[in-house]
């Protein structure tokens, strides 16, 4: 492991040293580095001019024990020379600035990153404490027993939630941080009154005794586990497990406290759809605020109007149009595929609540979600440039309408009109293990999220290639 700094970090320790603010620093020290200062204005060239400045600091900090200060520390953490390429130390610009970062890489492995204000090198009192607390946190991430992930993020939550879940995450980090410190017999920067005080605030919306046996595990108990944490982060109120709206609890929405629930049950099937989409952990018996509920509402007008438009049905262009006899990949899971071809057609019957007349799913079962498919030929044209598949051909995918202009998420749990035909989207056509053997190697993957649209017919027509 290389112990590395940063120019600023190391001058600015160097200068409060020199300036007297640490206590043990001798005068006749001081007098001599002033001196020795003077020679590096004498380099004209200003990269070998910074470059001595910078090694006469280092020398310095080394000669007055900052350094010695911190190889002590490293070593009451083994793991560190074990699993560290690089440790390195930079000045922090401010308090908030302040802390430890691990990143990881192919190339140079795990390196550390602590950030700390210059000032800290006054007083050991000060520094210790303080790098111990860091440097707990770069243990934990590097102990595998821990279960350390950078992604913080919560399926459902804005940028909003996500900032407010990594608050708490990191306080309650610190807390089981300083807890452990305190059982080590070692200094902490923060007292158990002081974190519960914070924590109390975090998590006032608890009761008391819950907060007390919370609290209580975090402090005194043993070595806490990230998905721990992150869970009563994310979640502390438990809106996603408990599935009950409580007056007072926070909309799993939007997570703002209400008073006033709506039934999820009562909400139409399109937006209960498009509920789901975008939060794929709530269901309508959490319900949701009124004011959320409104706002779906409102969306879900404006978008019918605009989908059932005749401007809209202008902007959706079909390219190409494909049907099959027969099931080449439904049912063969483990077995090869079927032989049943594909063909293009100029046109094709829609027949409401049936499918496409001479397609294999034409009166599959009542009410099929898959009587039509689309595809976007705009992600298509993505997955041939992207996975460099430029031999890929749109049949390989098995779906029905090939368009452009359209955005298929956005018509999942609508009602939408093309040459007059109008369908609802019922859910995204998701990409199966076939793409790899029909179009290429990580289809399947990319197409995760942009696998097309499956349909209801809802009135009969006939769809054409546009010209």
């Amino acid at each position: 492991m290389q112990l590395r700094y940063d120019e600023e970090l190391v001058e600015a320790a160097a200068f409060l040293c020199a300036g007297g603010r640490r206590a043990d620093v001798p005068p006749l020290q001081i007098r001599r580095f002033n001196r020795e200062r003077e020679k590096p204005y004498a380099i004209l060239d200003p990269d070998q001019r910074n470059a001595a400045f910078f090694t006469l600091h280092l020398e310095w900090f080394r000669e007055w024990g900052l350094e010695q200060v911190l190889l002590k520390l490293v070593d009451e953490f083994p793991l560190f020379r074990k699993s560290l390429t690089v440790l390195a130390f930079r000045k922090a610009r401010g308090r908030n600035e302040e802390g430890a970062e691990l990143f990881v890489s192919a190339e140079t492995g795990r390196n550390a990153v602590v950030a700390l204000l210059p000032e800290r090198f006054a007083r050991d009192e000060a520094l210790v404490p303080f790098l111990r607390h860091e440097f707990m946190h770069v243990n934990d991430m590097l102990d595998a027993a821990f279960g350390y992930s950078p992604q913080l993020h919560s399926a459902g939550h804005n940028p909003a939630q996500q900032r407010l879940a990594r608050e708490r995450y990191r306080l309650l980090w610190d807390i089981t941080i300083d807890g452990r410190l305190t059982a080590a017999k070692r200094t902490t920067n923060g007292s158990r009154d002081s974190h519960r005080a914070l924590f109390d605030r975090a998590f006032g919306f608890w009761s008391e005794p819950r907060r007390d046996e919370i609290f209580a595990s975090l402090w005194d108990g043993p070595k806490p586990h990230h998905p721990n944490l992150l869970a009563i982060a994310s979640d502390p109120r438990e809106v996603k497990r408990t599935h009950e709206p409580l007056p007072g609890a926070t909309c799993p929405l939007c997570d703002f406290p209400t008073f006033e629930w709506s039934v999820g049950e009562t909400l139409p099937a399109e937006i209960r759809l498009r509920i789901g989409a975008e939060f794929p952990s709530w269901s309508p018996a959490q319900g949701l605020c009124k004011r959320c509920r409104a706002v779906y509402e409102v969306a879900a007008d404006a978008l019918a109007s605009c989908l059932l438009g005749k401007e809209n049905q202008s902007m959706i262009h079909i390219e190409r149009i494909f049907i099959s006899p027969g099931h080449n990949f439904c049912g063969h899971h483990g077995q090869p595929p079927g032989q049943h071809a594909i063909v293009e057609q100029d046109q094709v019957e829609c027949v409401a609540g049936r499918g496409l007349r001479g397609d294999r799913f034409f009166d599959y079962k009542d009410d099929y979600k898959g009587q039509i498919t689309f595809f976007s030929m705009e992600v298509f044209d993505a997955l041939r440039r992207e996975l460099k598949l430029p031999d890929a051909q749109p049949q390989a995918t098995r779906r029905n309408a090939f368009v452009r202009g359209a955005d298929l998420n956005a018509l999942i749990g609508h009602e939408f009109a093309v040459q007059g035909v109008r369908f609802a989207g019922v859910e995204e056509s998701k990409p199966c293990d076939w793409m790899e053997h029909a179009l290429g190697p990580g289809a399947r993957e990319w197409l995760k999220g942009r696998g097309g649209l499956r349909c209801r017919i809802l009135t009969d027509g006939v769809l054409r290639r546009d010209a």
